[in-house]
């Protein structure tokens, strides 16, 4: 009871204040682009979802980071396009 009191003003909805609990998450989890509130999606098949990111713009910035990420890694480069074997 204490949980609910305690948090319900970031618990948003009934269900996500349930399995919060049911799941001892304290904390609503955040944004990996700005660290801001993300919303919760639901329950299904014995997890819960949130969104990756609070926007759309956060999502954006986020995935377009990730792909720059994923290219150094992979190729050296944050265009894989400019890599030399795509090069002649």
């Amino acid at each position: 009871i204490c949980f609910c009191m305690c948090s319900r003003m970031s618990c948003g909805i009934l269900t996500e204040t349930i399995r919060r609990i049911e799941y001892k998450l304290e904390e609503r989890p955040v944004c990996k682009w700005c660290g801001g509130h993300v919303s919760f999606n639901g329950y299904h098949k014995g997890s819960m979802h949130y969104s990756a990111c609070c926007c759309s713009s956060c999502h954006s910035k986020y995935t377009k980071d990730k792909r720059f990420e994923t290219n150094i890694k992979k190729y050296g480069r944050k265009n894989f396009g400019s890599a030399d074997h795509f090069v002649e």
